[in-house]
């Protein structure tokens, strides 16, 4: 038991790093960001060599940005799934402190944890890695982008009718009066009439055959009626003259 518990003490009193916040949620294409935080544990803590690990095709990381009072000798080195960044405080810190933060860039949906390498380091007074045990993670959900909706149909509204031009003074066409616009049409739509010639020559026969035949009856009864009258005077003076 003695053993036991020498064996396990150094490891209660190791430092860790640690990510906030645990989770993220993001989409395609979307930055994000996540702090990073280191604890000394038992033994001061002078110095951080961190090495940030991620899978490269599902997120990017694209800088660090460290808190005040820390000192870098270099900005941080960005690989295909890993950043390292090395920093240190001078007089060293005790208790827990914010390193800085990871910025990152969703590329494709699914998940993403953001963990601690092995090979990072706390160093203390002596220059000796104290980072042991677990260390913290961050997991990172990447939603595809949402198809766009299909465009909504807009009805065509039907081409307008044709309009009639304005009636200026140039195109104008003046009503003829009424009076002159019957006369006209009746003159316009009156058709002579032809009349055959077989037509009016059988009527004017006809005329003249009756004045051929009246002239002939009327001359005998004019002579019969002038032998009347002039046998009757003949006979009324034969007989006065008796008398």
């Amino acid at each position: 038991m003695a053993i036991a518990a020498f064996a396990i003490a150094p490891l209660a009193y190791a430092s860790t790093i640690s990510y906030a916040p645990a989770s993220v949620s993001v989409t395609e294409g979307q930055t994000f960001s996540v702090g990073v935080s280191v604890d000394p544990g038992a033994e001061k803590a002078y110095g951080v060599q961190l090495e940030a690990t991620f899978p490269s095709d599902a997120i990017e990381a694209t800088g660090m940005t460290l808190e005040s009072g820390w000192i870098s000798p270099a900005s941080p080195s960005i690989t295909a799934g890993k950043l390292t960044q090395m920093a240190g405080v001078g007089g060293g810190f005790s208790t827990k402190k914010i390193l800085g933060t990871i910025s990152f860039k969703a590329k494709k949906a699914g998940t993403a944890t953001i963990a601690v390498a092995d090979s990072s380091i706390v160093s203390n007074a002596q220059g000796a890695n104290t980072l042991a045990g677990s260390q913290g993670t961050s997991v990172v959900t990447v939603a595809a982008i949402a198809a766009a909706p299909a465009p909504a149909l807009v009805p065509v509204a039907p081409a307008p009718a044709p309009q009639a031009p304005k009636q200026t003074t140039e195109n104008a066409v003046t009503a003829p009066a009424t009076g002159e616009s019957e006369s006209a049409g009746s003159q316009a739509t009156a058709i002579p009439e032809v009349i055959p010639e077989g037509v009016i020559a059988q009527p004017a026969a006809a005329a003249l055959a009756d004045v051929g035949r009246f002239s002939t009856t009327s001359m005998i009864l004019i002579g019969l009626t002038l032998l009347v009258i002039v046998g009757g005077l003949w006979f009324w003076r034969r007989e006065r003259s008796q008398i």
